[in-house]
């Protein structure tokens, strides 16, 4: 048998078409319109992030951020906290965006120049007047065939996009207040409990007929996952307080809405309509695990091994559980093993930690049926920082089947089988894309 080399690897996943699970594009128009700029439209997506965790304070981002400042001033104010943060994955990201897109190649040397920094910017606004720039970067140049954006909206270009719909708002609803907002964007009259349901059924129904291919779920940024199966008489009396806009307190009643302790139940009992929607519809359901975005949160509300009584309630569901539950990955693993209806996403991890990534790949490929393992997703707003992630996320699936193949577990054409599953056909499958196979 003959075991092909690492370079062998690396060029087969380099030509394979992707299909990114989870992206936050900006709308392609109102990128055209805005000022952009390094310092705060390209980087502030997750790299702001690693600068205040190396001790950025408050005003000195805002210093960077402010594009009415010198620009001299705020790349010293950059440079002070990227010394710390230019070796982490999200960097990279940025220095491989820079890099290929921009011929600025210097960003992780120790002292990056601002004349780069002004040639990129000089870069970005050229860019605007690109009529395809989007499918200039997905497409020609990081062979993303098709995407999956979490921008709240169906309508979106379909040639490149497919999008993935929300409904956290009917879910967390515990004010007057938020039930007006669902009154006003489904055109539904809320008195009760039974008309929530029926206007998250109208908005469901709408979005799949615009294109949704799937449900995001982000609850756990503000919530653990657990959601309990709760009896329809509770969630029943939370909502009734909800839509009176009032809540007992002490002897009286007060305006304000209800707090999560006391909401808990009428979301539980909403998110689990959600899932039903989903398997009526057939469609599937993304859930945020593990790592936040931002600084500071509570990581263990968002473990996946909450959502088991979820798995084990509704066997026709089908789930997409993202960020390989970092730093869960191995609950994941386990969870994903288990269950027939729970799918793994490396979507973000590869910027998270590289190492990780791959390490995750080599536990996920020993473990887990790579039929329900996605490779790639970028998790970015801007789609020049996808492409940066794209590259990093190909290097390690290559990196990761070439060891298997060296070490004998798989031959050159399982590991091409197992890549383009990684990378296209799982995705379009679950999804139904209809994109064409790239596996025979």
């Amino acid at each position: 048998m003959v075991i092909a080399s690492v370079p062998e690897i690396e060029q087969f996943i380099a030509a394979q078409p992707v299909i990114d699970t989870h992206e936050h594009t900006f709308s392609e128009a109102d990128r055209r319109q805005k000022p952009l700029d390094l310092l705060s439209t390209e980087m502030h997506h997750y790299v702001g992030s690693d600068l205040v965790s190396a001790g950025m304070t408050p005003d000195e981002q805002a210093l960077m951020y402010d594009r009415s400042r010198d620009p001299a001033d705020r790349w010293d104010v950059f440079l002070s906290y990227w010394k710390y943060a230019r070796t982490t994955g999200y960097a990279k990201a940025l220095h491989i965006a820079c890099r290929d897109l921009f011929g600025v190649d210097d960003l992780m040397s120790a002292a990056p120049s601002l004349d780069g920094y002004r040639r990129v910017n000089e870069q970005l606004t050229a860019s605007q007047q690109h009529e395809a720039w989007y499918r200039y970067i997905l497409r020609e140049r990081g062979n993303i065939v098709l995407a999956i954006p979490d921008v709240q909206s169906t309508q979106v270009d379909k040639t490149l996009f497919a999008p993935a719909i929300r409904f956290d708002s009917f879910v967390s609803v515990g004010s007057r207040a938020g039930v007006s907002a669902l009154e006003r964007q489904t055109a539904q009259t809320i008195y009760d409990l039974d008309d929530l349901v029926s206007a998250l059924g109208v908005a469901f129904a709408k979005a799949k007929e615009e294109g949704m291919v799937t449900v995001k779920s982000g609850l756990a940024y503000r919530r653990i996952l657990q959601y309990d199966n709760v009896p329809r008489a509770a969630a029943e009396q939370v909502f009734a307080q909800v839509v009176a806009g009032t809540r007992a307190q002490g002897g009286g009643m007060t305006q304000d809405g209800l707090t999560f302790t006391e909401c808990k139940p009428l979301q539980d009992y909403m998110l689990h309509q959600v899932v039903r929607l989903c398997i009526e519809h057939e469609i599937p359901m993304q859930i945020h695990t593990g790592l936040h975005a931002g600084n500071g949160n509570v990581i263990t509300n968002s473990n996946p091994t909450h959502l088991v009584n979820l798995f084990i309630q509704y066997p026709q569901a089908r789930f997409d559980i993202f960020h390989a539950g970092y730093p869960y990955q191995s609950e994941l693993a386990t969870l994903a093993k288990n269950f027939q209806n729970v799918y793994v996403d490396l979507c973000w991890v590869h910027i998270i930690s590289p190492y990780v990534a791959r390490a995750t790949l080599h536990e996920w490929l020993e473990t887990i049926p790579h039929n329900k393992i996605f490779g790639f997703g970028g998790d970015y707003g801007p789609v020049e920082l996808a492409y940066g992630h794209s590259v990093m996320a190909r290097e390690n699936i290559a990196r990761v089947l070439s060891e298997k193949v060296e070490e004998g577990l798989y031959s050159e054409d399982q590991a091409r089988i197992v890549g383009a599953r990684l990378l296209h056909d799982n995705a379009n499958e679950f999804f139904g894309l209809g994109q064409e196979n790239l596996v025979q």
